[in-house]
């Protein structure tokens, strides 16, 4: 079974390098996206077997996303760094040593059954696309929030995250200076953490709507405010809003 010359022509025009194959796992179809990315033309594929397209991709005759589709099995699932299962379609990524001779390179698929009009499944089709650099890109934001984290948990002074008026993160020192752990400390405001009257006899409220309008015209104030404990003991502290 070969997929016939309009459907072919579909597949060609598809960005994704896709290949389908029959049930006996012979390849009936490969588009031109996957004979660039792989650089082998459709003619040393089509109608081949014995997992010949695992060879292009990994240099062993291996079995893809197609197989998994068509056989199922354990085994297949452990050859991808993770699976998942959309319906009757597989999602799976891998990390590949050497790819095309040019170094590691990470792959995602997406394979689907092929049926007749009975519904009977006939063969499978796979996509797939090149992610190494989005997960290059992952690894990079992912370290650098690892960093980030680090240091706003190492530092001295405690630190607040504010959005709409509430706190949504905080510090090790800010639990220590409230005597307050993080989850109870995030979803409170400001005002939360002060009595209710500060030191010059204006309200807590008062001072901070005064403040936040101060706020809106600069990126960086700096003022002292009357804070509160968790066991009600009251302190003084220097406090920096950035914006």
């Amino acid at each position: 079974m070969f997929l016939n010359k309009n459907f072919q022509e579909i597949l060609d025009f598809l960005p994704d390098p896709t290949l389908a194959i029959n049930r006996e796992g012979r390849v009936i179809a490969w588009n031109k996206a996957i004979e660039e990315m792989t650089e082998t033309p459709r003619s040393l594929v089509l109608g081949k077997g014995d997992y010949i397209y695992g060879y292009v991709f990994y240099k062993t005759n291996r079995p893809m996303l197609v197989d998994l589709v068509i056989q199922g099995g354990k085994e297949f699932e452990k050859m991808y760094d993770n699976i998942d299962y959309q319906g009757s379609s597989i999602v799976g990524r891998i990390y590949v040593e050497n790819f095309r001779g040019e170094g590691p390179a990470y792959l995602w698929g997406k394979a689907a059954p092929i049926r007749d009009e009975a519904g009977n499944v006939v063969g499978a089709i796979e996509s797939i696309r090149d992610i190494t650099l989005q997960r290059l890109t992952e690894s990079i934001l992912q370290e650098t929030e690892t960093k980030y984290m680090a240091l706003f948990d190492s530092a001295g002074d405690a630190i607040f995250l504010i959005k709409d008026h509430k706190i949504i993160d905080c510090n090790k020192s800010a639990e220590a200076m409230f005597l307050m752990p993080r989850g109870k400390l995030i979803g409170k405001g400001i005002e939360d953490l002060s009595p209710e009257i500060q030191s010059n006899g204006e309200t807590t409220q008062k001072v901070l709507r005064d403040i936040i309008s101060q706020t809106g015209e600069r990126n960086r104030l700096t003022f002292e405010m009357l804070h509160a404990r968790s066991d009600g003991t009251e302190f003084h502290a220097e406090v920096t809003l950035s914006t």
